[in-house]
């Protein structure tokens, strides 16, 4: 038992300096959180959850890359004129969305200080225009 133990903990340590090693950069305390791993289960267990937890984590990713490439476009748009309401919602919209996702995967040390400033700024926004507008309702 002490044996898996400490293959986990080499394991797992390996999986931290990945990032130093390779350039590439992944949160692992969020994956290691993730796998929910028993320190007497089997290798093979272990390494599936390891996989789907990777998965999870790529899918993620991706999905914020869909979400950061249509904010900086309509950074863009609206640097070149589109100064429409509508499409201020959907930057503040946007932002919002990429912020939760960051935040919720614990991802906010991946990401420069200023581009996290810069969701927040917009994030609150989109925050105050939604309490003006309810108070404009009652």
């Amino acid at each position: 038992m002490l044996e898996k133990k400490t293959r986990l903990g080499i394991f797992i340590l390996m999986l931290s300096m990945a990032p130093l090693m390779s350039g590439a950069v992944v949160p692992t305390q969020i994956l290691i959180k993730s796998l929910n791993v028993e320190p007497a289960e089997d290798e093979l267990v272990t390494i599936e959850k390891l996989l789907r937890a990777t998965k999870k984590q790529l899918e993620v990713q991706e999905q914020l890359k869909i979400l950061i490439n249509r904010f900086n476009e309509e950074k863009e748009l609206f640097v070149k004129g589109a100064k429409s309401k509508l499409h201020a919602r959907y930057m503040i919209s946007t932002a919002a969305h990429i912020d939760h996702k960051i935040r919720q995967h614990g991802m906010e040390p991946l990401f420069a200080s200023d581009f996290l400033e810069e969701l927040a700024l917009f994030t609150a926004i989109g925050k105050k225009e939604r309490v003006d507008v309810r108070n404009q309702i009652r």
